[in-house]
């Protein structure tokens, strides 16, 4: 697998370019980009700005799984309109994909080099199409590791069933949580923790604290940017922003000690999510 620590380049929806809702906060985001000598392109033909939902995954250099991308929050006439077409853009670009038959949303996708994490969502979703050990077995074949870890769907709170949401990996056996599963029911933690644990995966806490019981639900600390380069954390101009920021720097040495580890206003994203929901990372 290509993890995210891995990657070298970014992709845009042309969307962010062409509205000029995003004028200020894609400027900001290309600039830092062009400072810090990172490359990134804008995607066409999206309809929307979260390409990380619908643009396939890398597993090595050459290998791109290009799933079925039809979630459950784009049925019906009113959000039908949102919905990308992966093949339609990746033909634009002259990338060629492996086509996979699996339901899935690049949101629910977290990778390190050995081991892929999602929400048992992927189950419901897949249901009278894959068994789960049907399922399992063909997220294995397409992503190349037999380390395929489910963690329970945060239903009550999060309508997506994005992984990206919940935890970050860290390196290959480390993630970073939120600590706001603190306060969740034991049977909720047991199987997240239990999941990871049985897994050899480790566990640092986010401490998001008060922030995680913010009224805005537009706060999303763990949806930030990682390239090899540099890390772009969202901030929001509220009192958490130095809070979270001074954690990624604990938690991130070998960025901080480069000066690599950067904030980026998000409050110009009107949706649940942030830096890494908007940007499709590949290494190139």
């Amino acid at each position: 697998m290509i993890a995210e620590y891995q990657t070298n380049h970014v992709y845009f929806s042309e969307i962010l370019k062409s509205n000029k809702a995003f004028a200020t906060f894609i400027n900001d985001f290309t600039g830092l980009l062009n400072t810090n000598n990172i490359s990134y392109n804008f995607l066409p033909k999206t309809r929307d700005i979260q390409v990380r939902d619908f643009m396939p995954v890398q597993t090595d250099n050459f290998k791109f799984v290009e799933y079925r991308f039809d979630p459950d929050y784009l049925q019906g006439e009113e959000n039908r309109m949102y919905k990308s077409y992966p093949d339609i853009i990746c033909n634009t670009i002259s990338l060629r994909t492996l086509k996979s038959d699996v339901l899935l949303d690049g949101g629910n996708i977290i990778k390190s080099e050995s081991a892929v994490i999602l929400t048992d969502k992927v189950l419901i979703e897949n249901e009278g199409v894959h068994s789960p050990k049907k399922l399992l077995k063909a997220l294995t074949d397409y992503f190349n590791t037999d380390k395929i870890i489910l963690i329970p769907w945060d239903e009550k709170n999060d309508d997506y069933g994005h992984a990206d949401r919940m935890l970050r990996f860290i390196n290959n056996d480390t993630v970073l949580i939120d600590s706001k599963f603190d306060h969740y029911s034991t049977q909720f933690k047991d199987k997240l923790y239990g999941a990871l644990k049985v897994n050899g995966i480790n566990t640092v806490q986010l401490q998001t604290g008060a922030a995680s019981k913010s009224p805005n639900k537009k706060l999303a600390y763990l949806n930030f940017l990682q390239t090899a380069d540099i890390i772009v954390v969202p901030k929001y101009g509220n009192t958490f922003d130095e809070m979270i920021f001074e954690q990624f720097k604990h938690i991130f040495p070998d960025y901080a000690a480069r000066n690599r580890i950067f904030q980026l206003d998000a409050s110009a994203l009107e949706i649940e999510s942030a830096l890494h929901s908007i940007t499709w990372t590949i290494k190139k």
